[in-house]
């Protein structure tokens, strides 16, 4: 597993089934799993882009 994701082999039934198991089975996971993903998230977010960008312009003036 990695920090934000369960990884499994393409096409393997049943490392889905288990993957998919160890988060129903497990809360606690699927919501750390959830706000790590939010947080990925919001790096692509049109304010954090806009502020690179602002950024990178007022770097190279």
């Amino acid at each position: 597993m990695g920090d934000s994701e369960f990884l499994v082999p393409k096409k393997d039934v049943n490392a889905i089934v288990t993957a998919m198991n160890k988060l129903y089975d497990n809360p606690k996971i699927c919501k750390e799993i959830g706000e790590r993903n939010i947080q990925e998230v919001k790096k692509y977010s049109l304010p954090e882009y806009v502020t690179r960008i602002e950024y990178l312009i007022n770097k190279y003036k």
